[in-house]
């Protein structure tokens, strides 16, 4: 059992994001490397993304990534702190948070659900990617 008092923090040299994990701490019980991996591929395709066309948004891009439909999930509502909240269901705390150098933010979630905001205070967009 994994009872982290901090929260992790990546960056790499040269990085263009920089990845949260755990940032509510709400997943004491996981490893770090258990969340990586439950992260996937998104935060590699988030890497890649300032390779893009600038005219791109990461909507697109991450929907050309992923190569299937995105449909926008409604009802639901990305809190100030991450936490996404959706009538009759349980709260879901993000598994992390990455910030891109061109200022978007992608929070992920468990059972493939990602939320997107294009620019720092924009609205979220909220996608299931799995």
């Amino acid at each position: 059992m994994n009872n982290k008092a901090e929260q992790t923090i990546l960056m790499s040299e040269g990085s263009q994001l920089m990845i949260a994990l755990d940032p509510l701490n709400k997943y004491n019980y996981m490893e770090d490397s258990d969340i990586l991996e439950y992260l996937g591929v998104i935060p590699q395709w988030l890497q890649d993304y300032h390779n893009a066309p600038p005219e791109m948004t990461l909507w697109d891009y991450l929907s050309g990534c992923y190569g299937f439909p995105m449909n926008p999930m409604t009802g639901g509502e990305v809190t100030e702190t991450g936490m996404y909240k959706y009538p009759d269901d349980p709260d879901l705390s993000p598994l992390a948070n990455i910030m891109l150098a061109e200022g978007a933010t992608v929070l992920q979630y468990q059972y493939g659900m990602v939320a997107i905001r294009e620019a720092a205070g924009g609205d979220w967009t909220m996608v299931r990617m799995d």
